[in-house]
């Protein structure tokens, strides 16, 4: 049981002819029927439902993936302080610093060894 670190993102990397493209490891609702995405596409419609386990808007089940980490301390300061900039900096880099520890410490265990993790 993994109780020492952060939640792990349930998304694959950005593919790379599209960077705000990304794909989630199982389909949990589909969209349908299939038969009337011709017509949706010529009516510039979406017609159809989602739906999900036996047909119902039920998501499918699907692993999550997670691990919990430390709690990062983030000082209340206001908005007019003259500090407040470098403090909201320092802290998203120690948040995205944790996160990529985290992530380089139990992705093999997830079958993702192979992935990078790409913070933005």
């Amino acid at each position: 049981m993994l109780a020492s670190h952060a939640a792990l993102p349930l998304l694959s990397p950005p593919d790379a002819s599209n960077p705000t493209k990304t794909q989630t490891r199982g389909k949990v609702l589909d969209f349908g029927p299939q038969v009337l995405s011709s017509l949706s596409r010529s009516m510039r419609a979406a017609l159809g439902f989602l739906y999900g386990t036996w047909y119902l808007p039920l998501p499918r089940p699907r692993p999550i993936y997670m691990v919990v980490g430390k709690p990062i301390p983030v000082p209340r300061l206001p908005r007019d302080d003259p500090k407040y900039e470098e403090v909201i900096n320092e802290v998203h880099k120690r948040v995205c610093d944790a996160l990529q520890q985290m992530y380089d410490d139990h992705k093999a265990e997830y079958g993702w060894a192979d992935r990078p993790l790409m913070i933005n």
